[in-house]
């Protein structure tokens, strides 16, 4: 176990801060103390988040205070209240919470771990199976993703439990027992109990070999994003994607792509039932049709033929140095301001026109006009957002510098 962390450890760039999810358990304690045997070359934290759901939180909450002290490891500790109605959204709502408080935590390049661990994965991939799931659903959960202003990484994944236990028992590690971890009403609870004991008896290594079906799977859908990146590219025009040119394609190619792009926008792609629903009416209604499809936190509309990702939260906005596009400006001078109505925008010749104007005829669909910050340069309005209004503030040269507004 001490050598899967170790040689994690050793595919990391220089890193700001290593955050580990330490709720108690046996599998973070493990974790954390292999961790915390590098934590003169490694800036290493913990966090605890205390859901206040179980009776016995505040021992857990005491136990990692203990085990940190020890291992003089930083440890930061988070309270939350935790409301659903049912078990299995609770479940849920907790893991959200939880991943939320670790987000706010990270700074630019931080890297999140936790300890899931081959069983873990297993008993992911079967509780997908059982939803109805494709190649990424197969895959289960990857080594390393994408998080918060970092990345999340599992470096036990692929770890036995017995590995896990063994190690716990050499180094004589106390841990906490979540006493939910045995009410088989929760469905992974199920399948850890029910299901893959039942299976085990009949196939011994029945666990390993659905960890490295995960990882076939992991490596199919590698291969068949790099196949849809360029098809994605191809019909990606600015941040939307060119519906004209996706309903020309293969029908075999649209659900997929119409998945991939989800992706991109950064939703979770829905059940295979919701994707064919969505597919079907993107494919019948007419380009200049408006659609609003509600997606959690985000919606799917279009406008004028081209399909957006839409956060339903105002925007956080800020400005991004690239090369090759974008305004010249130096950065003390520009200056972002919201929209409050009726601003005129100067154009060449000396002549004003509205800035409701410029951006229709920007084909700046309806509700991206209201996110869009104004761009003033030495206080002078040069354009909304990435729209700019003026040729001799526009980047030209591949090899230039610019600067474009971005915003999550």
């Amino acid at each position: 176990m001490l050598r899967a962390v170790s040689e994690w450890l050793l595919t990391l760039k220089p890193t700001p801060t290593i955050w580990v999810g330490l709720s108690g358990g046996k599998d973070s304690v493990a974790l954390l103390h292999c961790l915390a045997q590098y934590r003169q070359q490694y800036h290493i934290q913990a966090v605890h988040v205390h859901h206040g759901l179980s009776p016995n939180a505040d021992q857990w909450q005491a136990l990692c205070e203990s085990m940190c002290h020890q291992l003089q490891i930083p440890l930061s500790v988070h309270r939350t209240t935790i409301l659903s109605d049912r078990k299995n959204s609770l479940e849920m709502a907790a893991r959200t919470a939880r991943y939320s408080l670790f987000a706010e935590k990270m700074a630019q390049g931080d890297i999140l771990v936790t300890a899931h661990h081959q069983q873990d994965q297993a008993e992911t991939l079967l509780l997908n199976l059982a939803r109805g799931t494709g190649l990424m659903g197969l895959a289960a959960m990857p080594t390393i993703k994408p998080f918060a202003k970092g990345a999340h990484a599992r470096p036990m994944l692929g770890v036995s439990s017995q590995a896990i236990d063994a190690y716990i028992t050499e180094h004589t590690l106390a841990y906490c027992e979540d006493e939910s971890n045995s009410n088989t009403d929760f469905r992974r609870n199920f399948i850890r109990h029910e299901v893959l004991p039942v299976l085990g008896r009949a196939y011994p290594s029945i666990v390993q070999q659905i960890y490295q079906t995960a990882e076939l799977c992991g490596d199919a859908q590698a291969l068949l994003d790099q196949y849809l990146h360029q098809d994605y590219l191809s019909l990606l025009e600015g941040q939307a994607l060119n519906l004209g040119k996706w309903r020309q394609l293969p029908k075999l190619k649209q659900i997929p792509l119409l998945r991939y792009t989800l992706r991109q926008m950064g939703l979770t792609p829905p059940s295979m039932k919701r994707i064919q629903d969505i597919a079907a009416q993107l494919l019948v209604e007419r380009l200049d049709t408006q659609i609003d499809i509600p997606m959690g936190s985000m919606s799917l509309k279009t406008y004028q033929g081209r399909l957006y990702g839409v956060c339903s939260d105002h925007p956080n906005w800020r400005l991004v140095k690239v090369q090759g596009r974008g305004f010249k400006a130096s950065e003390q001078n520009i200056e972002l301001k919201v929209r409050q109505g009726g601003e005129q925008i100067p154009m060449h010749g000396g002549w004003h026109k509205s800035v409701k104007k410029w951006l229709q005829e920007c084909a700046v669909p309806p509700w991206e006009r209201q996110l869009l910050p104004l761009v003033y340069v030495h206080g002078k309005l040069i354009g909304v957002g990435n729209h700019i209004a003026h040729s001799e503030y526009k980047v030209v040269d591949s090899v230039e510098w610019g600067w474009e507004v971005c915003w999550a």
